[in-house]
């Protein structure tokens, strides 16, 4: 944690010599402590237990390259800081934004970080643990999703040049790239005016590492055969949600979305870059 602290306290430093050398400044929280109401611009790092950055506003730039990231960590594009309403817990505003128990770990992370906002002191750099609760079961949907522990993908797949255009907006021409597996890449072997013939290759016995757990592919004609060993607790991505292999049966697994954090509680490194006093502050 002392290597954590120390990497974090270099990536602020960089941060701020960054802007200044742009001819920005940084706005500095001064005295002030933050009351409720206040808009507080700020940025967050948020690391699971086991130290693996899961979420920040900073892009990979600002980042220490020593600092590990975890299965469910997103890029970000830029390295612009977020706003809140220090105390606000709700979304307000947009009748169209999804409800506390529906958000997924990107838009909780912000709503939680507002609400333990008040009361932090003029330093401007706190850490704070945030948890979420299990989303609400709705009928017909326990945010579970069951998959194959084994797959099967072409060795040899055919098509008419219209569906190539199709699927990869290309035009097709030999050694072009078709994918349909990232594991098992596949390249046009053939064309005629009528057909395109795409091969995709690995080798027997290659070995790949899934979100999932370890996977082994086998030469199977005429499939390439894809056998998961699933393990029981990984952290798994999917689009927005957030999921975690709960259950491992025969020839399937359970990944369970049902935990915006994925059952875990989040421990938040904020950094305060500008406090304005709101209305709520002199109760109005």
């Amino acid at each position: 944690m002392a290597i954590q602290k120390t990497a974090t306290r270099l990536v602020v430093s960089s941060l701020v010599l960054l802007l200044a050398s742009g001819g920005c400044t940084v706005p500095r929280p001064g005295s002030k402590v933050v009351a409720a109401g206040d808009r507080v611009t700020l940025h967050y790092r948020c690391y699971l237990p086991n130290g693996e950055l899961a979420a920040t506003t900073l892009k990979d730039s600002l980042l220490d390259s020593r600092t590990p990231k975890s299965a469910i960590y997103l890029p970000k594009k830029n390295d612009a800081p977020v706003t809140l309403v220090a105390g606000d817990t709700a979304l307000s505003g947009s009748p169209e934004a999804p409800s506390l128990e529906e958000m997924d770990m990107e838009n909780l992370i912000p709503v939680k970080i507002a609400g333990l906002l008040p009361g932090i002191g003029p330093d401007g750099e706190v850490t704070r643990q945030i948890g979420a609760a299990r989303k609400p079961a709705k009928p017909n949907n326990d945010y579970t999703l069951s998959l194959n522990k084994v797959r099967h993908r072409p060795q040899v797949m055919k098509m008419t040049p219209q569906a190539f255009r199709a699927r990869t907006g290309k035009e097709p021409e030999i050694g072009a790239e078709f994918i349909l597996d990232p594991l098992i890449p596949g390249t046009v072997a053939a064309l005629s005016e009528k057909e395109v013939v795409v091969h995709f290759l690995s080798e027997e016995g290659k070995r790949a590492e899934l979100p999932f757990g370890p996977a082994v592919i086998h030469d199977v004609p005429p499939y390439w055969e894809i056998r998961i060993d699933p393990q029981i607790g990984r952290l798994v991505r999917t689009g927005p949600m957030v999921g975690r292999v709960a259950e491992v049966k025969k020839r399937s697994f359970v990944i369970d979305y049902g935990h915006p954090f994925g059952g875990e509680t989040l421990s938040c490194e904020i950094q305060i870059l500008n406090i304005e006093e709101g209305a709520k502050a002199h109760g109005e």
